[in-house]
């Protein structure tokens, strides 16, 4: 497969697996309990916690959508090296962007909880179909408050992944 076609399913399973999240929130109530026992809504809501559910997950975001939202940016894959065998190695950057209610702080903390809701889920379900993922690595940057309007907080989670053909 090429780079265009490993970084489009890529794409498609970080989508997937935040859609698979929100399914199950969305269905599954305020008494719910995931498969460790603890309430499902704290443990995975990540749409629960952005302003348009599920709708608020964009790799290119329209002008004027509504705040927190996340943000899946561009993949960075390079062909890895393992004799005979299609190999991807990346870095995949999701960024969460919130924004203080009046008279409130910036949202540091949202921000925060956002991002980590995204680590539990694509720690636990991050499945790339055709490709055996590793996830060498991830690493929070940011929860930055914004220089300029001192409202909106961006924080950045970066995961460095390999992907073999299955």
């Amino acid at each position: 497969m090429s780079a265009f076609g490993a970084d489009l399913a890529l794409n498609a399973a970080l989508f997937d697996a935040l859609d698979t999240d929100t399914d199950a929130i969305d269905s599954a109530g305020d008494d719910a309990v995931d498969s460790n026992g603890d309430d499902a809504l704290t443990s995975t809501g990540v749409a629960s916690l952005l302003a348009d559910g599920a709708e608020g997950i964009y790799t290119n975001v329209p002008q004027g959508a509504d705040k927190p939202y996340l943000v899946i940016g561009d993949n960075e894959l390079t062909q890895g090296n393992i004799k005979g065998c299609e190999e991807w190695i990346g870095k995949v950057t999701i960024e969460v962007r919130t924004e203080q209610a009046d008279g409130a702080e910036p949202p540091v903390e949202l921000a925060k909880t956002i991002l980590a809701a995204v680590e539990a889920v694509l720690d636990d379900t991050l499945a790339v179909t055709g490709y055996d993922v590793i996830i060498l690595s991830n690493d929070f940057t940011g929860n930055d408050v914004d220089p300029v309007d001192e409202k909106s907080v961006e924080g950045r989670l970066t995961y460095n992944i390999d992907m073999i053909a299955a």
